[in-house]
């Protein structure tokens, strides 16, 4: 009789660790993947820029010189590489620097 009781004590206790380990993990988890969707949301609005939108009749009258322009580019987190010297050409090339717009020349390009 005393075994039996002893047993299942022991049965008991094994099945209650088991279950306490479960709701554990469990816990865990869901703690772990809420850090997981914070971080990627943080790092989602540390990256999002709003966009800056002009009416039609500002961006029609508007001047805006090159300084403004740079400004505002770096502003908005994007690069600038406007360090070209002036030439025969009207600009100047590097090798491997164009001006946007300007494409180095290839073989094909009989023109």
């Amino acid at each position: 009789m005393l075994l039996r009781l002893w047993v299942s004590l022991a049965a008991l206790s094994v099945i209650v660790g088991l279950g306490v380990v479960l709701v554990v993990w469990l816990v865990r988890s869901e703690l772990r993947e809420r850090r997981r969707r914070r971080a990627v949301r943080r790092f989602f609005d540390q990256y999002r820029k709003e966009p800056t939108t002009l009416s039609v009749r500002e961006s029609l009258f508007q001047k805006v010189t090159v300084d403004e322009l740079i400004a505002r580019t770096k502003a908005e987190g994007l690069a600038v590489r406007l360090g070209w010297e002036e030439d025969e050409h009207g600009c100047g090339q590097d090798e491997d620097d164009w001006p946007t717009g300007v494409l180095p020349r290839s073989v094909d390009d009989v023109s």
